[in-house]
């Protein structure tokens, strides 16, 4: 192999002969496919993917698709961006899975992929994934020693017989930051027989209709952040703020807002929470410093403990920005009405 690559070295670029002398001379089936970087530039995360053999593997790894959903590039971003590493699994399915990008900060994790059809084959609507359907994606934290949060969502970014593209946003109570993750993609069948067993030890659901369903892990990425230097906090002191009405009831879901942390992409805020969290009709919105108003979204939240006599729990709630932000430059954020101010 090393007589190879010093072939490859003397051509600018390999030709067919080479490249097929590698492929063969590697091993079959490698586990991972991975890149490391730290904020690296465009040209040299090209050269690294051509490295790796893989086709559209990695385009670029400066990651701002928040504002602009079609495209995977910018240039605010890499500032931001924790992400110190990131490796993924070959697919186990006739699928093939590719990494385009991964981004997080102080409590938001997002990536970005593309799914091909079989090889020789294109999507239809009979065949093509359908998330959390016959294909679903689970995030973990891998080196988290207590019990934590999260709740996901997905966009289909496009979507064409040749490929899928789409972007998972996951938020998560216990922080971002320092963290290997794992996000696994899963192949979902139902039977009816009861007796199936989930190869990846899970335990065994059924769905409305009474079927058993069956998930088998088909492909992974392995994700390594950093620490985000740029996050703010604030203590706001214990202000109230509504969110929906709770279920049979004329009051409403309260958070008593003890401390705040905004990262690039969100804002975190902790307290203590009264009764179930619910926040469907709620509105969101902040403002930079300068008057400009930035979009807010829920993207998750958690309860946990307290005391049953006062209804109270504590709890936190994670709103995403619809844009790239500066931390330092976020003034406030207003929820239904209610404005929490920061400076």
């Amino acid at each position: 192999m090393n007589k190879i690559f010093e072939d490859m070295k003397t051509q600018a670029m390999p030709d067919e002969s080479t490249v097929n002398a590698l492929i063969e001379s590697l091993p079959e089936k490698p586990r991972k496919r991975g890149i490391r970087f730290s904020h690296i530039a465009a040209a040299a995360a090209a050269a690294l993917s051509m490295l790796t053999i893989t086709a559209g593997a990695v385009s670029d790894w400066t990651f701002s698709f928040l504002g602009d959903f079609s495209s995977a590039f910018g240039e605010k971003t890499e500032a931001y961006n924790i992400v110190e590493s990131a490796s993924y699994s070959n697919s186990a399915s006739d699928m093939t899975f590719e990494l385009v990008g991964v981004s997080a900060d102080v409590n938001i994790f997002r990536v970005m992929l593309d799914i091909y059809p079989p090889e020789g084959t294109e999507f239809t609507e009979e065949n093509k994934p359908c998330m959390n359907d016959n294909i679903t994606f689970d995030f973990y934290l891998l080196n988290a020693h207590k019990g934590y949060g999260a709740s996901g969502r997905f966009d289909v970014l496009s979507d064409t017989p040749q490929k899928m593209r789409v972007m998972w946003t996951y938020s998560c109570s216990a922080g971002i930051e320092d963290r290997e993750i794992e996000f696994v993609a899963k192949k979902m069948t139902r039977t009816k027989d009861e007796n199936a067993v989930n190869t990846d030890g899970n335990s065994i659901i059924t769905d409305n209709e009474g079927s058993v369903i069956k998930t088998e892990e088909i492909w992974y990425t392995r994700i390594k952040t950093g620490s985000a230097p740029q996050k703010v906090k604030y203590e706001p002191g214990g202000q109230a703020i509504d969110l929906d009405r709770l279920p049979d009831s004329d009051e409403r879901c309260r958070i008593f807002v003890t401390s705040a942390e905004i990262g690039s992409m969100s804002v975190k805020l902790n307290g203590l929470i009264r009764g179930d969290l619910v926040w469907r009709d709620s509105t969101f919105t902040a403002v930079k410093t300068d008057g400009t108003p930035v979009g807010l979204i829920f993207s998750g939240g958690s309860t946990i403990g307290g005391e049953p006599s006062s209804g109270l729990k504590d709890g936190d709630i994670i709103l995403l920005f619809d844009d790239i932000v500066d931390p330092a430059d976020i003034a406030s954020v207003t929820i239904n009405g209610t404005e929490l101010v920061f400076k």
